[in-house]
């Protein structure tokens, strides 16, 4: 750092001088938070922990940013393979288990797997890697399952994601279910496979541990499990007989009825969810409904059908509801808010759309093909961003809904500098802001007859740049955004003062960083002179060799061989050496 630059600088706390014979470097301590994001981008956890702990943070925000460096650490070292330290991590920090075996391939079904969101990419498990990997994953579970076992039967228990921290609430029912279902398919050994399935507390999904069983020939198994399951004699009689006997209940007393299918004992719990929803589907369309519900809800049923059949009916029943209410909304009255509508239309709306953010078991773009084009506009927001369509979703958001939050938001939520598909969702919705369309499409023009006479609920966009909003975007997100794309997208006739708060953000991280890279540089020039200076010291170092030198590993004389000598001296033969790090004593 030249003196000149920096003559008139007064002396603060904390910063240091360093002189040299031409040149005196000011030294001043850098934010902790940017130090800890350049130690992350470098997989140096421990030290960013270790830099946490000293930070001024509140004792809520340091525990919680510990956290996020934790589990990136956990994934880092999953990828690496260090599989028990991961798992060690994984456990301390309440991992969901469900993701954690989503790491290994074919443990989760393909669907379910694919929406699990990770910190980069997941390894590719062969071999002795995935052998290694496996048996870490049974300890992990084991004792996972064991602390488990140990809490109250009807709590919650709270775990965490891997990517944003989130915790969720899950019933441990279904956890001790995802656990002992992926134990089964993690075991090789047939002996632990059988005491797995005779356990008192056995809560081994059903159909995915029949389906593994069967594949795998283990017959005996199979019978174990039936049996834990109080289907001994499980069969295509034995469930005939259950639709036969209950057909004329369901046909006289529907409620009577469908208590035959949701009636909470594991008898019936353990009833096949899909047989029972082909013979409801045939006998009586509410009830296969609220059996669907009940299941779906209360027991945490996974299956990918029957989540697409709920949510599909769910958007059935809304819109119908939607479309009588806004034919009875007075003139010029507006709809209100998704979810706040009044009585039965409200409540399901809230529940479509509780059940559209929470479920990763539905199929989005057949869903999306069932949304009506000119209502529930939230909805198909929702299901957009689960495909990926983030243009889409904006577009939403920002013209039809004018919920400019609800876009930020979503920016928020799905923004990953390392995917190209979503690193540029703040620019899109900028756009959206400043370049909006000069039209939109009629949504009614492409209804069925009956819903076209609907008068489209979305404000008609418009064409003139909304800069109050793009201001407050670039102003609270402005690292998220390229400054030269911004300035070039702002109608010219913008006041530059309007944008001071902006640019003097931009400038200072610029300057932050022009700091950054001049220390920088000057570290690696002082660097690169003591290793030049090591290199010529090195260089004028000899050594003399004789006849009675003999190897330190082998004890034979060096002679003629190549050899190699460590920097304490010692030599060896140069095909003698293990370790090129670690001198022979």
């Amino acid at each position: 750092m030249h003196i000149r630059s920096h003559g008139r600088q007064q002396q603060q706390p904390q910063m240091i001088y360093i002189s040299s014979y031409n040149s005196v470097w000011l030294l001043s301590p850098v934010d902790i938070v940017n130090q800890v994001k350049q130690l992350l981008s470098k997989k140096e956890f421990d030290l960013a922990l270790t830099l946490v702990k000293m930070s001024d943070e509140s004792p809520k925000d340091r525990e919680e940013r510990e956290r996020s460096i934790n589990k990136l650490y956990a994934f880092e070292l999953f990828k690496q393979r260090s599989f028990k330290d991961a798992m060690d991590l994984f456990l301390e920090l309440h991992t969901d288990p469900s993701h954690v075996a989503g790491l290994y391939p074919n443990l989760l079904p393909e669907e379910f797997r694919n929406q699990i969101r990770y910190p980069g990419d997941l390894p590719v498990l062969e071999g002795v890697d995935i052998e290694g990997g496996l048996l870490c994953l049974i300890e992990y579970l084991t004792k996972k399952r064991h602390d488990l076992i140990k809490k109250d039967v009807n709590r919650e228990v709270a775990t965490t994601t891997l990517v944003d921290g989130s915790v969720t609430m899950k019933p441990k029912k279904q956890l001790l279910q995802i656990i002992d279902t992926t134990l089964l398919k993690c075991y090789t050994n047939d002996a632990l496979v059988g005491s797995l399935l005779r356990l008192k507390e056995n809560n081994c999904h059903l159909e995915e541990c029949e389906r593994v069983l069967k594949a795998h020939n283990k017959h005996a198994d199979l019978i174990t499990l039936y049996e834990r399951k109080g289907l001994h004699t499980k069969g295509p009689k034995n469930i005939d007989l259950i639709f036969e006997y209950s057909e004329w209940i369901l046909k006289k007393d529907p409620q009577e009825g469908l208590k035959i299918f949701t009636e909470d004992l594991d008898e019936v719990r353990s009833l096949p969810r899909l047989p029972v929803f082909n013979f409801l589907e045939k006998i009586n369309q509410d009830v296969l409904f609220n059996y669907v519900e009940h299941v779906v809800n209360e027991w945490s049923d996974t299956t990918m059908k029957l989540h697409n059949y709920l949510c599909t009916q769910y958007i059935t029943k809304t819109s119908a509801l939607y479309y009588d209410y806004i034919n009875n909304l007075p003139p010029g009255v507006k709809p209100t808010s998704a979810g706040s509508e009044p009585g039965e239309l409200g409540e399901l709306r809230r529940k479509t759309i509780k059940m559209l953010n929470t479920s990763m078991y539905y199929q989005a773009d057949l869903l999306l093909k069932q949304l009506p084009q000119n209502i529930l506009l939230e909805e198909r927001a929702i299901l957009c961003g689960r495909l990926g369509k983030h243009e889409e979703v904006l577009s939403i958001y920002v013209l039809q809904l004018q919920d400019f939050a609800a876009a930020e938001r979503y920016c928020e939520n799905v923004y990953d500098e390392n995917d190209e598909s979503s690193k540029q969702v703040f620019f899109d919705l900028l756009k959206y802001y400043l370049t909006p369309p000069q039209s939109s499409p009629t949504y009614a023009s492409t209804l069925e007859p009956a819903a076209a006479a609907v008068p489209a609920t979305s404000s008609t966009p418009s064409a003139v740049p909304n800069v109050e909003a793009a201001l407050h975007l670039v102003e609270t997100y402005s690292s998220y955004l390229d400054i030269v794309k911004v300035l070039d997208l702002f109608p010219k006739g913008t006041k530059l003062f309007t944008m001071f708060n902006y640019i003097e953000k931009v400038l200072s991280a610029f300057h932050g960083q022009a700091r950054h890279s001049l220390i920088q540089k000057n570290l690696l020039k002082a660097e690169h002179l003591l290793a030049t200076e090591s290199y010529m010291r090195m260089r004028k170092m000899r050594v003399e060799m004789n006849e009675d030198i003999n190897c330190k590993v082998c004890n034979k004389r060096i002679g003629n061989s190549a050899f190699a000598r460590y920097p304490n001296g010692v030599i060896v033969h140069c095909g003698c050496i293990k370790d090129v790090k670690s001198c022979p004593n």
